[in-house]
């Protein structure tokens, strides 16, 4: 099963739909009060063999590559951040105290899409960190919110295909 988790604040996305469209399978959404780490990390463990892929955005995208490389579990970042404290600070939020520093940046097997006129992340720097270990896309526009899912789901399919 695919999974989609969300962003900060993000739980009546609609990329989880979207997603199942594009790609032709079913995308889950899950979503979690108040973006609790230890739910999605006890979710993960207790539900890692049935998960084939997560695909996370954001803020989720840095918590989850930890729990992926945990895991064992594949990874499509949309827009991830790299750096929370900035990211929370920019966004005005306070950050939450479970969040563990994400140190498990390399072990994973994950696709990386980014796109350039992201307001809340420096899609260079994080372009920079990733690509010499991962798959990375860049596209020119999108925004954070990545409005252009359905040309990223091309390369989301790809790598489906490469990896299963």
């Amino acid at each position: 099963m695919i999974y989609y988790i969300n962003g900060w604040n993000g739980k009546n996305s609609t990329k989880a739909k979207k997603l199942t469209q594009y790609l032709g399978t079913e995308v889950k959404h899950l979503v979690f009060d108040n973006y609790n780490y230890n739910e999605i990390k006890q979710f993960i463990e207790k539900n890692a063999l049935d998960i084939d892929m997560l695909i996370t955005s954001s803020t989720s995208s840095y918590m989850a590559q930890r729990l992926c490389y945990e895991n064992n579990i594949k990874l499509v970042s949309i827009n991830p951040v790299i750096d929370i404290h900035n990211t929370f600070n920019k966004m005005g939020e306070k950050i939450p105290e479970d969040i563990p520093i994400n140190d498990c940046l390399y072990g994973i097997s994950q696709l990386v899409l980014i796109n350039k006129d992201d307001t809340l992340i420096d899609w260079n720097q994080t372009f920079e960190l990733y690509k010499n270990n991962y798959h990375v896309e860049v596209f020119e526009k999108g925004g954070h919110r990545a409005e252009n899912l359905e040309e990223m789901s091309k390369y989301i399919v790809e790598y489906i295909d490469a990896i299963f």
